[in-house]
């Protein structure tokens, strides 16, 4: 899976926005509200890959206990994507 649109990831009155870019705001003209972590799982989805392989990488490259659910935030944070429809799955 990744994402249909480019999107860029900016600060905008301290909260995080995905925006699409170039072209294809003319198919995806909204933005989308994230934090950190949706800014890192978007990013991930610029290039087509798995929960599995990101949730792989958040382990990686984050700290994280033993009791955190990464794959389930991860599944969370994708079926919002699902929703506003900019995931090619």
């Amino acid at each position: 899976m990744k994402l249909k649109y480019d999107f860029i990831i900016n600060d905008i009155a301290g909260q995080k926005v995905a925006i699409a870019v170039s072209d294809n705001v003319k198919y995806y003209s909204r933005f989308i509200k994230i934090n950190d972590t949706g800014a890192y799982i978007m990013e991930k989805l610029k290039d087509d890959t798995t929960v599995k392989d990101i949730v792989k990488a958040i382990k990686t490259d984050f700290e994280v206990s033993a009791d955190q659910n990464i794959e389930q935030m991860v599944n969370n944070f994708i079926e919002k994507l699902k929703e506003a429809d900019v995931l090619e799955c």
